[in-house]
């Protein structure tokens, strides 16, 4: 029955309906993962066999019937971005209107998979049935549009945008979405951060543009803000980006650090990120600047030269002017600092290529 629902035509479905008519069919057809007919009709968008399997009360195939994951055959369907899925969601959810509220083992609802799945249409069928659920927390406190903005879907960030979801919804760990959003597309993060300000109550000059006015950067738990997020990110496409328009658009402190201490620069030059570095430097952040540095009174190239495992951001900032021989709060040295951390090759390039004399 399993593979007869997979089918686009439910006549053998029907034949083994028939054939079985009477026997205890909610026990006998289940796999080894708990998952029923239904499941595998809705998985593979087989509107007729999910038709036959609501219609056949004699089946007892419970609509929400969960598998070993949590999920019910609804939660099946929202992945599926086919024509007839749109169908069959609103098949499964007339028959029981509860199930389109319902979570599984990670506490993810239909509206979280669609999301994940970047299926617009569905995401657009499940919030016109029931708009209270567009703010549904998974088991981290993620909402749908957290899980939006961190895959990079703009068009899924406009819907829940629109269907009444905040930015300023934090999961479990105080982050908003619009911290991964700036992680991965320029676009959503704008989107978000553009949609906060036009509705804070707050009033605003109107401009000619969206990038030409301030937005404000928020901070997680770790006061790291979403321009913070975007240089941790490491070589993601789409962080350069988002890193521009964030200087641009919400002109941050470059002396703005995270609670460990670091600011941009530094967690550019900790995540040996050459073009990150160079990016903001351009923008305005020093290498040298006393107040630009970490509460153990490191620079930059501190930190890149006893951490950073090629040579490229320490030739960066030396050719921005960092200095090779400031001191941290104990007394060290870049220099000191690559010797400490066993990074020959950042050593040969302060010493030898750049002509730097031996000095600790």
């Amino acid at each position: 029955m399993h593979i007869a629902a997979k089918r686009s035509s439910a006549k053998i479905l029907k034949m083994f309906a028939d054939a079985v008519a009477g026997e205890d069919i909610f026990n006998l057809a289940r796999d080894n993962k708990e998952r029923s007919p239904l499941h595998y009709a809705a998985t593979y968008a087989s509107i007729e066999c999910v038709q036959l399997i609501l219609d056949e009360d004699k089946l007892g195939l419970p609509v929400d019937q969960r598998d070993v994951f949590g999920l019910t055959p609804l939660m099946c369907a929202v992945g599926v971005d086919l024509p007839q899925s749109v169908e069959i969601v609103r098949l499964l959810v007339a028959r029981k209107p509860l199930s389109i509220s319902a979570s599984n083992k990670d506490r993810q609802t239909a509206l979280h998979l669609a999301v994940a799945a970047n299926n617009l249409n569905i995401i657009d069928t499940l919030l016109e049935i029931m708009p209270s659920i567009v703010e549904n927390c998974d088991a981290e406190c993620r909402t749908p549009l957290h899980y939006a903005a961190e895959a990079g879907h703009v068009k899924a960030v406009e819907r829940l945008l629109k269907a009444g979801s905040r930015n300023t919804m934090r999961d479990n760990f105080h982050v908003t979405p619009a911290h991964y959003a700036a992680q991965h597309s320029k676009e959503a993060l704008q989107t978000l951060l553009t949609h906060t300000k036009m509705n804070s109550t707050q009033p605003r000059m109107q401009t000619k543009s969206d990038e030409e006015f301030q937005v404000q950067d928020v901070k997680d738990k770790d006061q790291r803000t979403c321009l913070m997020w975007a240089v941790i990110a490491g070589n993601i496409a789409g962080n350069l980006e988002s890193i521009k328009y964030l200087v641009s658009a919400s002109r941050p402190d470059r002396a703005d650090q995270d609670a460990y201490g670091y600011n941009a620069l530094h967690l550019a030059a900790l995540m040996n990120d050459e073009a990150v570095c160079r990016e903001l430097i351009r923008q305005g952040w020093s290498p040298n600047e006393f107040e630009e540095r970490t509460k153990s009174d490191m620079t930059a190239l501190h930190l890149a030269a006893g951490r950073a495992n090629t040579p490229d951001v320490i030739q960066t900032l030396v050719a921005k002017g960092a200095a090779l021989y400031e001191k941290d709060a104990r007394g060290r040295t870049p220099v000191f600092m690559a010797c400490f951390g066993g990074k020959a090759h950042n050593l040969h390039v302060m010493i030898r290529e750049i002509g730097s004399e031996w000095k600790m």
